[in-house]
């Protein structure tokens, strides 16, 4: 038996430990590096993909003044430094339709301007967040954008009906802990449902934190493996 943030790990399976008390004990200083259930080669190393890197030197002047604003509400949002209220803002900007920042460029007209998938980018930032260990402190907003049809048709695949509602609820609550999830998704033993859509790389957990990561950290490391493609 394994003891893991408050749960315990019996032959690679999780079971809640009731007498072990967290109510005091925050994710923000927990060492996520430990290796953990669920988690074991979970670390991202973007270098190892060999993806071209595209920066504001492939854009015309104007769409790099776009990107440049992309890619710093996406840092805010997913970086480790970020003070929670700067990360709020950020990831209302990343997730509500029509929230506009400091420039007046709303998220989806910016990815419209570009090209771009804004589902994709969510998606990515979702991951992003499970790789930096950065449970949110509450769910997105209500306005936030809903799960992408994409994952809605991978959850039902993998779980059915209860992969489906999982997937939303995690989509809703980055680093949703696990007790949040019975709750509000009604499923009284969520487990085997979380595995079967851990087993096909849609969510990820630590210390009873849950992401909804989409694609497998191996699944990325391949040489031909492509984000966006893997969306359609």
């Amino acid at each position: 038996m394994t003891l893991i943030g408050g749960y315990q790990v019996n032959d690679n399976e999780l079971v809640l430990d009731d007498e072990i008390d967290m109510t005091d004990v925050s994710p923000w200083d927990i060492e996520w590096n430990t290796s953990l259930f669920k988690a074991q080669g979970n670390t991202f190393n973007e270098k190892e993909a060999e993806s071209p890197r595209i920066d504001e030197g492939d854009y015309t002047e104007e769409e790099a003044r776009v990107l440049k604003i992309i890619k710093t509400n996406v840092r805010d949002a997913c970086n480790v430094n970020t003070i929670w209220s700067k990360r709020k803002k950020a990831l209302n900007w990343c997730f509500i339709r029509g929230e506009k920042d400091k420039h007046g460029v709303d998220f989806h007209t910016a990815c419209t301007a570009l090209g771009a998938r804004a589902n994709v980018i969510q998606a990515r930032l979702h991951h992003q967040l499970y790789v930096a260990g950065i449970p949110l402190r509450e769910p997105l907003s209500f306005w936030a954008d809903p799960l992408p049809e994409q994952y809605e048709s991978e959850a039902i695949m993998s779980a059915w009906d209860d992969g489906l509602a999982i997937a939303k609820q995690v989509w809703r609550w980055p680093g949703i802990p696990l007790t949040q999830i019975t709750e509000l998704s009604g499923i009284k033993d969520p487990l085997p449902t979380l595995e079967k859509l851990g087993k096909d790389g849609l969510v990820a957990w630590r210390f009873g934190y849950v992401f909804l990561i989409g694609r497998s950290p191996e699944r990325l490391l391949k040489r031909n493996f492509s984000w966006s493609k893997s969306f359609f």
